[in-house]
């Protein structure tokens, strides 16, 4: 369980199976990078992103990002209190800023500081799903001249000991919110919102990638296969279901 160590953005896809074995779902979809952000190239560039989801029993979920068999970003989910892997971030990569610690399913969004620290807070409430995280950039310009994204939320999921997403915060503001506008008088009630949220919500879900808009949802999303796998993702869950199965049989 711990081959979650080994894993870095840029790395390639068949490392990851040699570690995890076989994806048991494969999500595609298709990104558009305009003619100012692709070097050397004056037409617009469509380039497919591969999303591979693991589930690791009834611990959690790892989720990687590929483009052309690369890993663009991975992250990980924690579904039990027992599987609280501690992940550093920040400075720990030879960049600059602060080093944090991240125990999913312990550490507190407080823990990272005050929202301003955030480059983006994306937060949504709808009648059957939610979600918030935000994420963080690490420069390494005195190494590498790269920069590092990483972003941690509260997937739906995942562990939930602190409770959902507050309707509440979406009906204020639904979407994202950058940095800049953290402080505009129209977003005040929205970043006050965001700030007693992270007060009591702990992180259950932790994305590491290089920069850049890979998914709605820092963790899997909760679909109908997520629901099936999870009930037959070991011999406890399998029988848990089949119980029910027979309840429902004779109710």
């Amino acid at each position: 369980m711990r081959n979650y160590r080994q894993l870095a953005p840029g790395i390639r896809s068949e490392f990851v199976e040699r570690l995890f074995g076989a994806p048991i779902l494969e999500n595609q979809h298709t990104e558009h990078a305009h003619a100012d952000a692709v070097l050397y190239s004056s037409e617009e560039e469509t380039y497919l992103l591969i999303e591979r989801i693991w589930v690791l029993g009834e611990d959690g979920y790892l989720l990687t990002v590929n483009r052309n068999e690369e890993v663009q970003a991975y992250s990980l989910t924690t579904r039990r209190r027992r599987f609280r892997p501690a992940i550093d971030v920040g400075f720990i990569w030879g960049g600059t800023g602060p080093t944090y610690r991240v125990r999913l399913g312990v550490t507190k969004f407080t823990k990272l500081g005050d929202i301003s620290s955030a480059n983006k807070i994306v937060a949504w409430c709808g009648a059957r799903r939610f979600g918030y995280y935000e994420t963080h950039t690490t420069s390494q310009q005195a190494t590498s001249g790269t920069e590092t994204q990483w972003a941690c939320g509260m997937s739906m999921v995942g562990l939930r000991r602190s409770g959902d997403v507050p309707a509440q915060l979406t009906r204020v503001h639904v979407g994202s919110c950058e940095r800049e506008d953290f402080s505009s008088p129209e977003m005040a009630e929205f970043t006050e919102m965001v700030r007693s949220y992270r007060r009591h919500a702990r992180i259950n879900s932790l994305m590491i990638g290089y920069p850049g808009e890979y998914a709605s949802s820092i963790g899997p999303e909760d679909d109908a296969r997520i629901v099936m796998l999870r009930a037959t993702s070991s011999a406890w869950s399998r029988a848990r279901l089949r119980r029910k199965t027979r309840k429902s049989h004779w109710s």
